[in-house]
């Protein structure tokens, strides 16, 4: 049998859990408002795309003029490299 005491004591020990339950929940629900005051600080930052269009064409303009170049001077190696490989035939 449990005596008087025991009991007694039994009963304190689940008292002091159930206070120490109810502080814990207090720092938690604390905790998560601070969390929640601090989530609200930050910034939702969204990206924007920003197209500068005279860039681009003037960028793509200045790419065709490069490819017209190479291929002029890729044409003019190619014309006078074989000349010079026919000479060293010789």
């Amino acid at each position: 049998m449990v005596s008087l005491l025991e009991k007694k004591i039994e009963e304190m020990q689940l008292e002091e859990m159930q206070l120490q339950f109810k502080e814990i929940e207090k720092m938690l629900v604390k905790k998560q408002e601070t969390v929640q005051e601090v989530a609200n600080l930050i910034p939702v930052i969204q990206e924007v795309p920003v197209i500068d269009s005279v860039l681009l064409d003037k960028l793509t303009f200045e790419n065709e003029q490069l490819k017209v170049s190479f291929h002029a001077a890729d044409g003019h190696c190619q014309s006078s490299f074989h000349p010079f490989l026919e000479c060293m035939k010789n």
